[in-house]
């Protein structure tokens, strides 16, 4: 097994059973946020959208539940990036 292989990775997640659901969604974002867009796009042939209604399953979100990969990225950095600096 390869070390950060996206499909792999969410295959396992999925074949686990029970709620499944949710670790899955995160490993498979967090090696997405490691290996970026064009390798996802990559590992499943295909291109992705890059608009995100986030209101279709929650709610009171900013901008009317719209976000990108961009706006996710910049977000998740500035987190990773306080942790790091709190650590420190």
């Amino acid at each position: 097994m390869v070390k950060g292989n996206l499909k792999e990775t969410i295959k396992i997640g999925t074949l686990a059973g029970w709620d499944s659901d949710n670790p899955t969604s995160t490993w498979g974002g967090l090696i997405g946020f490691i290996i970026g867009r064009e390798m996802v796009e990559k590992e499943f042939n295909m291109k992705l959208s890059n608009k995100f209604n986030i209101h279709r399953t929650r709610k009171n979100f900013p901008n009317d539940g719209i976000d990108t990969f961009e706006n996710m990225a910049k977000n998740g950095i500035k987190i990773v990036d306080k942790i790091v600096l709190r650590r420190a």
